[in-house]
C-alpha cells in the first residue's frame, strides 16, 4: 500500500463515499478492508478524530463485481442483460432466462417457527404465545390450543423450546 504522502488525496474517499458508491453500509466497507477486498488507511488530522479512507480505485473496480443481497419480502429487481457478441441467440436466450428464473427464487419457508419467529409472524405478543404453550400438558407431542395455534414442544422435560405452526398462525 502506498504512503499518504505518496498518493494524491483525490485517489482516497471516505467510508461514506464508498458505501454510497457501492450500495452498501459502512460497516461492509470495514468488513472489506479487514478482507483485503479494499485497500484502506487511516488519516489523521490535527484537532480531529482519525478517520478511516478507502482506495478510490478498488471501489471502481467493486462497483461491478459487488452484488448486494436480496431481502426476503423484496420484489426481485430484473436488469436486462446485454447480449454478448460471440454467443448466438439462443445461447443470449437461455442465459437471460436463466438468471431471470434465477432471481425469482425464494428461501424455502419454515413450516416451524420459534417463540421470537412467531410473534413476529402473528403480530401476537410472545408473552400470551408463551402462555399458550405452557398450558399444554406432558413434554412432547402436537396440541391444538385456543385460536387456532398448534404448538410443539422439542425441548427437554426441564428446558422446554416451543415451535408454533406457520400454518395455524397464518388463519
Amino acid at each position: 500500500m502506498a504512503s499518504a504522502a505518496s498518493v494524491s488525496p483525490a485517489a482516497w474517499i471516505t467510508t461514506q463515499q464508498a458505501a454510497e458508491a457501492l450500495g452498501v453500509t459502512e460497516r461492509s466497507i470495514r468488513n472489506m478492508c479487514q478482507e483485503s477486498k479494499l485497500g484502506s488507511q487511516v488519516q489523521r488530522e490535527k484537532g480531529r478524530k482519525p478517520f478511516r479512507v478507502v482506495n478510490a480505485a478498488d471501489v471502481e473496480r467493486m462497483i461491478g463485481s459487488h452484488v448486494k443481497p436480496m431481502l426476503v419480502n423484496q420484489e426481485p429487481q430484473i436488469v436486462p442483460l446485454k447480449p454478448r457478441p460471440d454467443t448466438s441467440d439462443f445461447e443470449n436466450g437461455a442465459r437471460m432466462v436463466a438468471t431471470v428464473l434465477k432471481a425469482r427464487e425464494l428461501p424455502p419457508v419454515k413450516p416451524w417457527l420459534t417463540l421470537d419467529e412467531a410473534a413476529e409472524f402473528s403480530g401476537l405478543p410472545k408473552s400470551w404465545l408463551l402462555d399458550m404453550a405452557r398450558k399444554v400438558e406432558g413434554s412432547f407431542g402436537t396440541y391444538q390450543l385456543p385460536r387456532c395455534i398448534e404448538v410443539i414442544n422439542v425441548g427437554t422435560e426441564k428446558r422446554a423450546s416451543w415451535r408454533f405452526s406457520r400454518a395455524a398462525l397464518s388463519r
